[in-house]
């Protein structure tokens, strides 16, 4: 949810990338004999997590998400222009909108980065936040330093499977097509992310031919823009509230179901849909012109093979292609609490829903979900405790203002 509206921050700054063309050399495999790497990567709440290491610190490995909404790599905690000594070659302040103070960042460079120990890139220009203003690590319930993602995929065809985590990097000019029980479908490259088209069905019309931004980086299902198309219209049956945060702050919108989304020959059902407000979409409006975003939600029901050389991607549906669409039964988001990011809060909560309603608040730091102490567990961990099926009873302990409270609701989804 966090990741909700993260690209319209990203387009701005491929915007001010565009303005000078600073990358001359990219990733490439260490060794020329090398054809493809498969690494193991870390799943976050949904986030694609891949160890990197900057200027030969091999005892220091961080931790970048796999972001296909990413034009150009990104270094979020701030602590590590210091730790590195990155020069600034050129501050750039980027406009907020909604009236929000500017956010200042500047262009660095890398003397080298490395993912894998096989794949490198020097004199790496990269862009650093002077603040943290998107607190992916309090989302992800871990330490995220950065965000990486056209920089990798123009360079190599990415295989990518959510059932066993790994991602495979292989060169273009050795890849072959895979078994027909992938399928094939274009894709169009714009401001160096991918776009597909696919049909989507609400209650009562149809979009043919909807164009819509794939997003490894954003943690829900489906994002529409209302204003997009005259068809694409909040279901009736709906919940308003918190979706997320952007540069501007808290965004808010409605959640709903949406009949039918068509990606191919495949065929996805009772989508979970955020519909945030006009406010929301309006800068990523006036810069490329699309129906919306598709998210890890529905990309963990596929096995993708990306190759922009080609401007294709192959898909291929997984184990958890027929899985339904789930949403907060309880009615609470989690973050992780720094440090560490190993504690867990409520980061926000849903008006009426079962946990506001058995008095839990924003703010309150989890203790115990069930009977597991919550130490013990990561974020994806806590998740499926608190969000148990429809009519289940969940049991937490909580403390508050450093007093304990235990308190129970029974599970109810919504939509």
């Amino acid at each position: 949810m966090r990741f909700l509206l993260f690209f319209i921050f990203f387009l701005l700054i491929n915007i001010l990338f565009a303005q000078n063309n600073l990358q001359t050399i990219g990733f490439h495999f260490k060794s020329p004999k090398q054809k493809k790497l498969v690494l193991k990567y870390k799943r976050a709440n949904n986030l694609i997590v891949i160890p990197c290491i900057i200027n030969n610190k091999i005892n220091d490995t961080l931790n970048f998400v796999l972001d296909t909404g990413v034009s150009h790599t990104l270094i979020t905690d701030t602590f590590l222009k210091y730790v590195y000594d990155l020069n600034c070659i050129r501050k750039i302040s980027i406009n907020a909108p909604g009236g929000k103070e500017n956010i200042g960042a500047c262009v660095a460079n890398i003397e080298n980065i490395n993912i894998g120990g096989e794949i490198i890139a020097n004199s790496h220009n990269v862009l650093v936040l002077d603040d943290d203003v998107l607190h992916i690590s309090e989302y992800a319930g871990m330490k995220i330093h950065g965000l990486i993602g056209a920089d990798l995929f123009y360079r190599f065809v990415v295989h990518l499977r959510y059932t066993d985590d790994f991602v495979m990097f292989e060169k273009p000019e050795i890849f072959t097509k895979p078994s027909k029980r992938y399928q094939e479908i274009p894709i169009i490259l714009e401001a160096q992310k991918p776009y597909i088209v696919g049909n989507l069905v609400m209650d009562n019309d149809s979009v043919p031919d909807a164009k819509f931004l794939l997003d490894t980086g954003a943690g829900h299902s489906l994002l529409l823009d209302q204003e997009s198309h005259k068809n694409i219209q909040i279901p009736k049956k709906n919940l308003e509230g918190y979706l997320g945060v952007s540069l501007a702050g808290v965004i808010k919108g409605h959640i709903g179901r949406i009949k039918k989304l068509e990606i191919g020959t495949h065929k996805l059902r009772e989508v979970i849909a955020n519909f945030p407000d006009t406010l929301s979409l309006k800068i990523s409006r006036s810069y490329i012109k699309r129906n919306g975003n598709i998210g890890s939600g529905i990309m963990k029901k596929f096995h993708w093979i990306f190759d922009y050389s080609r401007k294709k991607v192959w898909i291929r549906k997984n184990i958890f292609f027929k899985d339904r669409f789930e949403f907060s039964t309880s009615g609470l988001e989690i973050i992780a609490l720094p440090p560490t990011y190993q504690t867990f809060a409520i980061g926000s909560i849903r008006e009426d829903s079962p946990a506001e309603k058995a008095g839990l608040e924003k703010g309150d730091e989890f203790m115990f979900i069930e009977n597991y102490n919550t130490n013990q567990l990561n974020i994806n961990q806590a998740y499926n405790l608190i969000n148990k099926k429809s009519g289940k009873k969940v049991l937490v302990i909580v403390r508050r203002k450093g007093k304990l409270a235990a308190f129970t609701f029974i599970a109810e989804e919504p939509i």
